[in-house]
């Protein structure tokens, strides 16, 4: 179960949870973070910003595929059933992604993602869970993830389903 930030500087600002309808802001900040973690800004996402998806709450019944042009993905789980419908669904999508926050690599769910391709921001939103997988063209694409104002990014190919960010 995830608890609503409240975040000042970070790449998206999530809404309250007592106000579900109140959209997600573009922020352009990030914290600083060691060289290879720093979010780079891009010149062509600022000019062309893409949908941002509204969070929705985590559940078997709500984890749902979403399509954002050629982008389809799906984010959660956060208990053994999600868990077990990702893992049967892997072999439907090409790319994964894990996030995870302390040394013992506690599942976190509430991260900000944005998929980005040649600087382009193709899909942005908050995952409802730790995991989240992609069916993209295949390329090599960049995840931003902005969690507790720290922004990280990893880059990486199709074929990747695995691939973690920890906290």
């Amino acid at each position: 179960m995830t608890t609503p930030l409240e975040i000042a500087a970070p790449a998206m600002a999530i809404p309250r949870a007592a106000d579900p309808q109140a959209s997600i802001t573009q922020v352009q900040t990030a914290s600083a973070q060691p060289p290879h973690f720093i979010a780079q800004p891009d010149a062509a996402a600022s000019q062309a910003q893409p949908p941002v998806m509204r969070p929705q709450a985590s559940g078997p019944q709500l984890m749902v595929p979403r399509t954002v042009g050629n982008v389809t993905y799906i984010c959660g789980g956060t208990g053994v059933a999600e868990q077990d419908q990702l893992t049967d669904l892997e072999q439907q999508y090409n790319l994964g992604i894990i996030f995870t926050e302390g040394p013992r690599g506690d599942l976190l769910a509430g991260v900000n993602v944005q998929l980005r391709r040649h600087g382009r921001v193709l899909v942005a939103f908050q995952a409802t869970g730790p995991r989240c997988l992609f069916k993209v063209p295949p390329a090599d694409y960049r995840v931003e993830a902005t969690y507790k104002q720290r922004t990280q990014y990893v880059i990486f190919e199709t074929g990747s389903l695995g691939t973690g960010m920890r906290w």
